[in-house]
């Protein structure tokens, strides 16, 4: 068994200003605080959301080196105390790229999960269903035999889900965009994959008041090796292609986050914010200097609308001599109206999502390498109605400027994939009530590469064991279809040698076999075809 041993924290950080003449301090009337969440290893946030009761939810992941990641997720009080904490494991390493409330009371996390057969590696996109004490319901990856994720999802009026991401196993490229609905627990019902010939991304997707749905992100049309292009795609109900639409320019290279107002979309750039009409046709683009919305290995910032209609940006900004979080509030019209920004001004910090709470407050969330526990710690970090912390805040030194984007017409390749829903995953892990003491991680499953190999041919299973000690026994097989379903479980004598004669009926399709022994676990994705 692979141990992996607590150490991860969860405790209270001052968040440094830069002593400059921009650093001031007040005393507030609403209440301010920052916390981080850590281990010894990689860990960060990647979103954060208030949720009916009136607390919070932060996701994103952690890991105490040099074990996998793991799927993160934390719930606290409008004071910052915690609530209770989970982790979500798939089979090695697993990072959550967003969650939303559901309907009923719940919460939906999305991310992706590593997986290895025999030396080679993909990932699966993952959805997790949770009660409102982060109690697993049910859980799906969706993938193929490479690279895909689930970046961003929406709950639609009649409890169906909306998926965005990207895919390697489907589609032109060698990444494309995708989207797919899902029904309430998770089946797939349609998807659709959008793209290029070299890598696209997409960050979001956004349920449209028409019923359709557009997708934010960038595309390369014509080489894998030319710069990535903004680009818009709206789609009807069904995920057909309406219109696509690509904003050539110098300075972005992608599209992060959209909102729908009453007249058009307002967008959020990799450095700044756009405004099209309901066909993406062009009206302002505002460039805010010293601003990245691309905040790390995928995790994108946020935006998020206040009930006065204005915006919020997540983001980071580099002053010359060290990366902050930042924050930016801007009207409906991209004109800035504060920016923020929040580090030691030595090292790294970057801010992913940030959102306007109930009672006016502002609350962000994501990494910083300055303080906590190791390489990198989650923070959130919550702020007055004008992002002032209780000790100090600085502000960052962001200007925007118009900018004309050259607006194209666009006809990405369109298309459809292999995707399957995949109930696999170890959920509900650690609860944590208090958050002044440390994190014990459970135990996790030791996972060897390339110790099993599996076929099916003519209604029998054949399994070949490699490495195998003389005398270690006993085997186990667990064969589960797509969707979580058992189709097989029973004891292997014999290890070391090659299992054929076992009789079992499988339909045509993809599986996940798992091999337990006291070596410890194989685990194989493999494919029946007719």
């Amino acid at each position: 068994m692979k141990q992996i041993f607590g150490d991860f924290r969860i405790g209270e950080a001052t968040i440094a200003c830069l002593l400059s003449a921009f650093a001031f301090c007040h005393s507030h009337s609403q209440s301010t605080f920052v916390r981080t969440f850590g281990s010894t290893g990689e860990d960060g946030a990647s979103c954060v959301i208030q949720t009916p009761d009136g607390n919070f939810v932060m996701a994103g992941l952690a890991n105490d080196m040099p074990y996998p990641k793991i799927s993160l997720l934390v719930k606290f009080d409008t004071n910052g105390d915690t609530i209770w904490t989970k982790t979500v494991n798939y089979i090695l390493d697993e990072r959550a790229y967003n969650i939303i409330n559901t309907s009923d009371g719940g919460l939906l996390m999305m991310g992706e999960g590593k997986y290895c057969v025999n030396g080679n590696c993909g990932t699966d996109g993952y959805l997790v269903k949770m009660n409102a004490n982060g109690e697993p319901v049910w859980s799906r990856g969706y993938g193929a035999t490479l690279w895909d994720d689930i970046t961003d999802a929406g709950q639609l009026s009649d409890g169906t889900f909306v998926l965005a991401g990207e895919t390697v196993s489907a589609g032109a490229g060698s990444y494309d965009m995708f989207i797919m609905k899902v029904s309430s627990t998770g089946d797939t019902l349609w998807h659709k994959t959008f793209g290029g010939v070299g890598q696209d991304y997409c960050p979001s997707v956004l349920a449209c008041n028409d019923g359709g749905f557009l997708l934010t992100g960038s595309w390369r049309d014509t080489s894998q090796f030319t710069p990535a292009i903004p680009i818009l795609i709206k789609t009807n109900s069904s995920g057909e292609l309406v219109w696509a639409k690509e904003y050539q320019m110098t300075s972005d290279l992608f599209l992060m986050d959209a909102d729908e107002i009453s007249d058009g979309y307002i967008i959020m750039a990799q450095h700044g914010m756009m405004k099209t009409d309901k066909l993406g046709n062009l009206i302002w683009f505002r460039h805010f200097v010293e601003f990245d919305a691309w905040v790390m290995q995928n995790f994108y910032g946020k935006m998020n609308q206040t009930a006065s209609g204005d915006f919020l940006l997540a983001g980071k900004h580099y002053d010359g001599s060290g990366t902050y979080a930042c924050i930016v509030k801007a009207d409906s019209t991209g004109n800035i109206i504060w920016a923020k920004k929040f580090g030691s001004g030595t090292s790294f910090e970057v801010a992913a999502d940030v959102i306007e709470t109930s009672d006016g407050r502002i609350l962000a969330c994501g990494t910083t390498l300055s303080y906590g526990m190791g390489a990198g710690d989650a923070f959130v970090l919550m702020t007055d109605a004008n992002g002032e912390l209780s000790t100090c805040t600085s502000t960052a030194a962001i200007t925007n400027s118009a900018l004309t984007p050259v607006v194209n017409a666009v006809s990405p390749s369109v298309g459809k994939g292999l995707w399957v829903g995949i109930a696999s995953f170890d959920a509900n892990r650690p609860a944590v009530p208090d958050s002044t003491i440390c994190l014990s991680m459970v135990p996790v499953e030791d996972i060897v590469e390339s110790e099993m190999k599996i076929w099916y041919s003519d209604g029998r299973i054949f399994i070949d064991f490699e490495n195998v000690e003389s005398g270690k026994n006993i085997y186990q097989l667990r064969i589960n279809d797509m969707k979580g379903q058992a189709v097989f479980q029973g004891i292997l004598p014999n290890p070391g040698t090659e299992m054929s004669g076992m009789e079992i009926s499988l339909a045509v399709g993809l599986y996940i076999a798992t091999c337990e022994s006291e070596l410890g676990n194989s685990i194989l994705k493999f494919a029946v075809q007719q």
